[in-house]
C-alpha cells in the first residue's frame, strides 16, 4: 500500500469517526448540517464534505435513510449502533 492510499484511509478514518462521534450524541443529522459540520472542523471544501459522507455509508460508519429524502432531496445519516429499523420502515397511518 502506497502512502498516499494510507493517509487517504487514515483521513477517511478520521472524518469517519468524527461522524460517528456527532452521530452518538446526536442520533439522526441532515447531510446539510454534517456537510457544514466537516467544512466548519476540517477545512474542507463542501464537495469534499459529500463524498466524505458517501464513503462513511459505503464503509459502514455510519447508516443514510436512502432511499428515503426528506426536506429538498436531503438524506438523514443516523448513527450505526442506533436502535432504528434499518432499512426504515415507515407506516401512514
Amino acid at each position: 500500500m502506497t502512502t498516499s492510499k494510507r493517509n487517504k484511509q487514515s483521513a477517511q478514518e478520521k472524518y469517519n469517526f468524527f461522524l460517528s462521534q456527532h452521530l452518538e450524541k446526536h442520533l439522526f443529522d441532515s447531510g446539510i448540517n454534517l456537510n457544514q459540520k466537516l467544512v466548519e472542523r476540517f477545512d474542507i471544501s463542501i464537495e469534499n464534505a459529500r463524498q466524505i459522507l458517501k464513503r462513511a455509508v459505503s464503509q459502514k460508519a455510519i447508516k443514510s435513510s436512502a432511499p428515503y429524502t426528506f426536506g429538498k432531496k436531503q438524506y438523514i445519516y443516523i448513527y450505526n449502533d442506533s436502535d432504528f429499523a434499518y432499512p426504515f420502515s415507515f407506516q401512514l397511518l
